[in-house]
């Protein structure tokens, strides 16, 4: 009975693993996507800013 159920608790397992690694991955690209939007915002408003400022740093 234990030889049985065995595998299939180590598969349900693997394959719960993989999902979770699948959201982080998800996770992970969504927060990367964000950060490249708002760094682009920034570096925009930044070259703009800095266009009319005529180099102030």
């Amino acid at each position: 009975m234990v030889i049985d159920e065995n595998p299939t608790a180590r598969h349900m397992q693997r394959s719960s693993c993989i999902a979770k690694f699948k959201g982080e991955i998800w996770e992970f690209l969504f927060l990367v996507f964000l950060g490249n939007i708002l760094l682009y915002i920034y570096i925009r408003r930044f070259y703009r800013g800095d266009r009319k400022n005529h180099h102030t740093w």
